[in-house]
């Protein structure tokens, strides 16, 4: 990686593009712009973890943490489906012939960290592919942001700062409260196989994706003591179907009422059930029609979903590969995994105390309380709107919040929604920091599509040949 000198080179230079960010988003968005910028320019990816590899989901898993998609879903080249498979095989020096292995590897769920080192491949490819642009790699966060002659000005911790062109923020999720708070655990902090020894009870906070990780941490660590898992509905991820209905595509949605379409929804789960299928293709389809739909129904209909269907959507969209999913159900059932369903009252990690409030509990019953000695807050992560850079931006009016508090307003390609209502043409906010705008587009596909919409937006038209 190239960390050259922090200063701006104001007369005569080339474009210079900045990604602020180096989890998945960030570096998908540094391939796209390796694709489409055909022109000299320069190509800044600030990571201050001094690792671009994939942020928290990927860059921090183990071994043992898997995709929660099949392989021959995950992709980075939009018009290469299978790619994350054809790499795969490509590590174990096979090549596309070897059909049997491809179809057995297909389906697969494999671990993480493999995404990590294909992301990698392909972002070092990319660089080598592109003699126009320079690429370089800066491990300091970006503080604050400000509009220049040349465009916008970042200044650069431990540095002297950069004059850019265009940005685009890239910043994923936010750290788990864990960082901040004494006793409380990330669902990907490291539990140590002496932490687990010595623990006598773990509760984990949330039961979606991030407990199902937390909860194999602790059982490879050595845990072997009973672990409760606590949230306001007790909602475990649905398993993926061995068999998806194929070509299925529900009816337009489009102009229905939240309730109106949880009624079509129910009732094609049913049809499906009766011709021998699960429900996953519906949900699969609705995937495909999710943006649309979300920014056509007003704010009192995306707020009632928020509050009352999301937490069934996550658990139906958002699915844990089949065997972890036997796996949890076995030991619920032997007593060693407890979910317990109420709405969290009160947290005070350092004493290893959770107040809660059981679902249907009197008006005049008292919360309950639950002791424990390992507590990992796996309530899921937020869109980073708190990162100094993005907050600067919110301050000076550059960028607003969007109406759900969830991130910022953006289109569909990520490009910030300026005061006038008019999307910005040189600063963008891609990933899920559009989560409120957009609402799906955490998944790889929309963020890989997202990512490429933006870089051919901002490349140079008078391109060279």
């Amino acid at each position: 990686m190239t960390y050259p000198p922090m200063k701006d080179m104001k007369d005569g230079r080339n474009p210079r593009y900045a990604i602020i960010g180096g989890g998945l988003t960030g570096i998908a968005a540094a391939i796209a712009c390796l694709k489409h910028i055909n022109n000299p320019a320069e190509l800044w990816l600030f990571e201050p973890s001094g690792c671009v590899s994939g942020g928290i989901a990927y860059g921090e898993a183990a071994p043992y943490h898997l995709l929660n998609i099949r392989a021959h879903e995950v992709s980075v080249i939009p018009d290469q489906p299978d790619d994350f498979l054809v790499w795969c095989l490509g590590r174990l020096g096979c090549g596309h012939e070897e059909s049997d292995l491809k179809a057995e590897l297909s389906h697969r769920f494999l671990p993480r960290k493999l995404l990590r080192d294909y992301l990698e491949d392909r972002l070092n490819e990319a660089r080598l592919e592109n003699p126009h642009v320079n690429i370089f790699y800066v491990n300091q966060s970006v503080d604050t942001i400000h509009p220049d002659q040349a465009g916008y000005h970042l200044d650069v911790a431990d540095g002297d700062g950069l004059s850019v062109d265009k940005v685009m923020l890239a910043a994923g999720y936010h750290r788990p409260l864990s960082r901040h708070r004494k006793g409380l655990l990330g669902p990907y902090d490291r539990i140590t196989k002496d932490m687990a020894a010595e623990a006598q009870s773990a509760l984990l906070l949330g039961t979606g994706l991030s407990m199902v990780d937390a909860y194999l941490s602790l059982r490879e660590a050595g845990y072997e003591g009973v672990v409760t898992a606590l949230s306001r509905r007790a909602l475990m991820p649905q398993p993926h179907e061995p068999v998806c209905a194929p070509d299925y595509e529900l009816p337009d949605l489009k102009g229905l009422s939240i309730r109106q379409m949880t009624r079509l929804v129910r009732t094609e789960a049913r049809r499906l059930q009766d011709a021998g299928y699960g429900e996953q293709a519906i949900f699969r389809s609705l995937r495909k029609q999710a943006r649309i739909l979300w920014q056509n129904l007003d704010i009192k209909q995306q707020k009632r979903f928020l509050r009352h269907i999301k937490p069934y959507w996550d658990s139906f969209r958002h699915r844990m590969p089949t065997h972890l999913r036997k796996r949890l159900l076995k030991d619920m059932e032997k007593g060693s995994l407890r979910i317990e369903r109420g709405r969290i009252t009160g947290l005070d990690p350092e004493k290893g105390s959770v107040a809660f409030r059981r679902k249907g509990a009197q008006p005049d019953q008292k919360d309950e309380q639950l002791q424990s000695d390992i507590i990992i807050d796996c309530r899921g992560h937020r869109p980073n709107i708190a990162h100094s850079a993005v907050q600067t931006l919110i301050n000076q009016g550059l960028a607003f919040i969007d109406d759900h508090h969830l991130g910022l307003k953006v289109d569909q390609r990520g490009a910030i929604i300026k005061a006038d209502g008019t999307a910005s043409k040189d600063l963008f906010a891609l990933g899920p920091l559009g989560l409120g705008s957009l609402f799906e587009i955490s998944g790889i596909p929309e963020i890989v599509s997202q990512v490429n919409q933006a870089a051919q937006f901002l490349a140079p038209k008078n391109r060279l040949t």
